[in-house]
């Protein structure tokens, strides 16, 4: 696994799909703590509780990509409405 070579690198984060939630669990297993940077949430389907799950770190940080239906919920003071509103149609869709 190409993780295994750059585990001891103080200055590396790996990037973990989050469409394979089974991959994150093995990163991490293999990884100590090293920060993730989660995509596929969104339009890729990645499962979000997998990626947080599995993701995280033991300072309980992860970066998760946000998709681009959230992104472009709206350009207007309302984004934070219409994103949550979006963020909830994508999880009744599962």
């Amino acid at each position: 696994m190409v993780a295994e070579k750059f585990i001891n690198l103080d200055n590396v984060g790996f990037v973990v799909g989050a469409t394979r939630g089974e991959d994150i669990k093995l990163v991490r297993e293999i990884s100590n703590e090293k920060l993730f940077l989660i995509p596929g949430i969104g339009a890729q389907k990645g499962d979000l509780e997998v990626a947080l799950k599995y993701g995280i770190n033991k300072d309980k940080i992860a970066l998760i990509n946000v998709g681009r239906a959230i992104i472009y919920a709206s350009s207007s003071l309302d984004f934070a409405q219409k994103a949550r509103e979006r963020k909830q149609a994508n999880l009744k869709k599962k």
